[in-house]
């Protein structure tokens, strides 16, 4: 036998208990370089050395010497992991375990029991939120989620910087001082010899296809990703990723949530399925991805060469035609009072082979209506048929069936995803259902944040407060795992009163996510920007896809408008709704937004806002940065509703008006106590001169209103509490004839009037005015500040129904929050009769 020495006397003629150890080289270089087979060995061992010894003896020394060609599954899956990394830059690899060559059908073996002991598992999908350092966009501000995050494709995602220890090295090839698995490039210096001999699973296959080797490479590492995917560790998942994998898999999500969105906000109507092709995802391609210098000369499905991705683009597909500036509404109304039915009645419903999905005026309600159940069954569906997208499953760096095995065995899970597109597709029908299923099981709906995820996605024109409301009044009172005091606050510390603060600013102003929030400081972009609260373009309008489909990160400022009447009803309804509970959340939480802390280190003091003083900073900031035009007149009516909830103008908070405007770098603390009033005050005045002037006339008239809701506070602190009670500012008092809070004559006839201007007035054309003739900010600033009666049409002209003097109720009203026309009208003077733009909402009780 070549390779093997000739016996020795010592080898032969040595006691039986020494021969062992004379023999071991040879024992060890038979059974592991040369492979041979234990029975093989002891008879080899028997004819050549004269060596008598069993099976079972040879496996008792061997495990002595602790010599063996089985490889511990932690040393199996370090070879599995140094492949995949190889396999990304397009290296074949020949792996070393202890200087020896580890035979391929072994790892091949180990791969592909690992993929499909793991698709076997089924593993859950996990709802829990990360270190908010590895999470972005979507994940970081609505919660981590499996499939709600991924609603931007990868031309506008923007990637968080990897941890070193967040994922192996591609390029480490030998071995470190502690290793013992080296992964070489098989060469010509590499060839077949006793201690490397040739294996199949090296060698190309026919027309150059991957080896046996590099199939089961492939799979393993996509399995390995699915697994990462289902766990919600997607930071993770793509920092793992070359540049044209992350380009895949982010895009194949977005497809799905794309179908998703869709599909949540037309159900019950319309076709009952959307494919790639009525997705129309061939309409919208992205621009082609450069390669990075590192890309590895072979990818697994690269984008370049596959149908969803082309390089050639369409006419015109550069030119993104710019949205009207001109709102739609809802109009709230009660069930008697006569309405064209053409524009509020269901039509009959008709079979799904007379619908065309580009006319939805062919779209027609169902014969028979599914609930969310089935909606949730539907997505998993698609996510096992793929048909949603255009892209081929074999071509995707992940096992598509791994995810859609993982959603189909966690059907609760998928369940609280799919309320999660209920939500933001504003889909009613859909959001009552899952409270249905609530009822029968332990939804905490918790890591959801249904209330945040509403005020994320506000329509004032389609569904105004409505989802929220529903929300609000369906979720559990008491000791419930999921109650409206409990979802309160996010994970992020935001209140509800905070998002909507946010969904002003991101609709409304130039701001940036990191102007309201630190956390925010790697974010091109607000969550719900792809849904305009104005009703003016939708998640799925061609506008938004094409502005993604470019790049652009986020809504053009050109796009934007000033905080009008649609928006401000929906904010307001919200507010209103939410403080009419009767186990309401306290509305004087601290605000998580606009956080600091004091540039002293000495010091250190957290400067956390109360909600009146965000409400203050927020209308600097869209005075400072918002839109032509602005008056600030929604910010008018958002400080009437909170206070009218039961926000104290009294509390104070530590503020430092330097950090919260500009940048404080001074090394003494720079912070003061101060009252809402007090940080008006505080506003640096050339910064208000700096306005426009309908801006710096609507922030005269906010800040004189907040010295009248002040003044009535401290009326009531010093005619109600005694000397003992200074420092308890809760007094709150009630109005005798509705359940709100009480304020005086004038605020009460104020807010009255700010209602009746938000349920009887819009912008019909370009170049009308923001607000109706009949309330005028000038001239109310001008009553205020001279202490006369207000100067308000609706109020000298005797416009208004009798509303109540100590708390601006109307009374004849059905529902003090949504309000409808004829309920705050002493006679008909609305201009909301385009019927095209207006939505008709039911009032209830």
């Amino acid at each position: 036998m070549e390779g093997i020495a000739e016996s020795s006397n010592a080898q032969l003629n040595a006691p039986y208990a020494e021969r062992w150890e004379l023999l071991k080289d040879i024992m060890v270089h038979l059974y592991i370089d040369e492979n041979t087979k234990l029975k093989d060995l002891v008879a080899m061992m028997k004819a050549r050395y004269q060596f008598y010894a069993s099976e079972g003896q040879y496996k008792t020394q061997f495990k002595r010497w602790k010599i063996g060609k089985a490889i511990p599954a932690k040393k199996k899956e370090g070879i599995s992991k140094t492949l995949q990394s190889r396999a990304q830059l397009g290296k074949s690899s020949v792996v070393l375990y202890k200087d020896r060559p580890v035979e391929t059908k072994n790892i091949r073996r180990y791969l592909k029991d690992q993929a499909r002991r793991e698709i076997a598992i089924g593993p859950s999908l996990i709802n829990g939120t990360s270190d908010l350092e590895f999470l972005s966009g979507h994940a970081l501000q609505c919660g981590n989620r499996i499939f709600m995050n991924w609603n931007v494709p990868y031309s506008v995602l923007r990637f968080p910087k990897a941890r070193a220890e967040d994922h192996f090295s591609p390029f480490g090839q030998a071995a470190t001082p502690m290793s013992d698995i080296v992964a070489v490039t098989p060469s010509s210096n590499f060839g077949p010899s006793p201690r490397n001999p040739p294996s199949p699973g090296h060698a190309l296959s026919p027309n150059n296809a991957p080896s046996p080797l590099t199939v089961a490479v492939r799979d393993k590492m996509k399995a390995d990703r699915a697994n990462l995917f289902v766990q919600g560790q997607h930071a993770r998942l793509l920092q793992g990723m070359n540049k044209e994998d992350k380009s895949l898999m982010t895009d194949w999500m977005h497809q799905f949530w794309q179908f998703s969105f869709k599909t949540a906000k037309n159900w019950g109507r319309g076709p009952r399925k959307w494919t790639a092709s009525t997705l129309r995802f061939g309409d919208f391609p992205a621009r082609r991805l450069a390669s990075l210098p590192s890309s590895p000369a072979v990818n697994f499905g690269s984008p370049e060469n596959h149908d969803y991705q082309q390089n050639i683009r369409k006419p015109g597909h550069d030119t993104i035609q710019k949205p009207t500036s001109l709102c739609r509404w809802s109009i709230h109304h009660r069930d008697t009072v006569e309405v064209d039915p053409e524009w509020i009645a269901s039509p009959p419903p008709v079979e799904e082979a007379d619908v065309d999905p580009n006319d939805e005026s062919s779209w027609k309600p169902w014969s028979s209506q599914e609930n969310i159940q089935q909606f949730a069954v539907h997505l998993q569906e698609n996510l096992e048929s793929n048909d949603f997208s255009n892209m081929e499953v074999e071509n995707l760096p992940i096992l598509a069936n791994k995810v859609a095995r993982a959603a189909e065995q966690s059907p609760d899970q998928l369940k609280e995803e799919a309320f999660g597109f209920s939500i933001m597709g504003r889909n009613l029908l859909l959001v009552c259902d899952m409270f249905k299923e609530a009822w029968h099981k332990d939804f905490t709906l918790h890591d959801v944040f249904p209330l945040h995820l509403a005020t994320s996605y506000l329509d004032g024109a389609r569904t105004c407060c409505g989802i929220f409301e529903t929300i609000v009044r369906k979720l559990p009172m008491g000791e419930a795992s999921a109650t409206v005091r409990k979802l309160y606050t996010n994970h992020l510390n935001h209140t509800v009163l905070d998002n909507l603060m946010i969904a002003i600013l991101k609709a409304h102003t130039s701001c940036a996510p990191a102007t309201v929030d630190d956390a925010f400081k790697k974010e091109h972009r607000f969550v719900g920007e792809e849904v305009d609260i104005c009703g003016r373009w939708d998640a799925d309008s061609d506008c938004i896809r094409q502005l993604q489909a470019l790049g652009n990160p986020t809504i053009p400022f050109e796009w934007k408008h000033m905080f009008c009447h649609t928006s401000v009803q929906a904010i307001s309804h919200c507010i209103g709704i939410l403080w009419e509970l009767p186990v309401a959340p306290d509305i004087n939480t601290p605000s998580g937004l606009f956080l600091k802390r004091c540039s002293n280190e000495l010091c250190g003091l957290k400067l956390q806002l109360r909600p009146l003083h965000t409400l203050v900073v927020t209308t600097v900031h869209l005075a400072q940065q918002g839109c032509k035009g602005e008056n600030l007149f929604g910010m008018l009516a958002c400080l009437l509703r909170m206070v009218t909830s039961g926000a104290n103008p009294l509390l104070t908070a530590h503020i430092s008006v330097k950090a919260l405007l500009s940048s404080d770098d001074e090394q003494g603390c720079s912070h003061s106590e101060l009252t809402p009033l007090e940080l008006t005050r505080e506003v640096p005045k050339d910064l208000v001169r700096s306005w426009s002037l309908e801006a710096r006339t609507g922030w005269k008239v906010f800040c004189a209103v907040l010295n009248l809701c002040d003044a009535e506070w401290r009326s009531r602190k010093e005619g109600d509490m005694s000397s003992d009670d200074e420092d308890n500012l809760s007094l709150e008092i009630w109005c005798p004839e509705h359940a709100i809070s009480c304020t005086n004559q004038k605020l009460a006839t104020l807010w009255a009037a700010v209602q009746t201007e938000l349920v009887t007035y819009r912008r019909l054309a370009e170049g009308d005015a923001w607000i109706s003739p009949n309330f005028n900010m000038e001239s109310l600033l001008e009553s205020l500040n001279g202490g006369s009666d207000l100067a308000i049409g609706l109020v000298e002209n005797d416009m208004m129904k009798e509303f109540c003097s100590d708390c601006g109720i109307f009374y004849d009203s059905m529902n003090s929050i949504t309000l409808g026309t004829e309920e705050v009208s002493a006679y008909y003077f609305s201009n909301l009769e385009d019927w095209n733009r207006s939505t008709f909402i039911d009032i209830t009780e």
